[in-house]
């Protein structure tokens, strides 16, 4: 179950970066990603669907 959970968080972080097309400057870089408040539903029976509410994703930036 935990192993799902992480495959759905990194789609998840994957899919938001890719959806807000970010572009980055060529001197700023992105340092890391961490899920600063996992959400609300962390265990699922199988078929259920990802739930990312109260999900909050940190990004930082090579600029602070």
């Amino acid at each position: 179950m935990k192993k799902i959970l992480k495959i759905l968080v990194i789609t998840m972080i994957i899919s938001l970066f890719y959806l807000m097309n970010i572009s980055l400057a060529e001197s700023v870089t992105l340092s890391s990603i961490s899920v600063t408040t996992p959400p609300k539903t962390v265990e699922y029976e199988e078929g259920e669907q990802f739930d990312p509410i109260g999900m909050v994703i940190t990004a930082t930036y090579s600029d602070g």
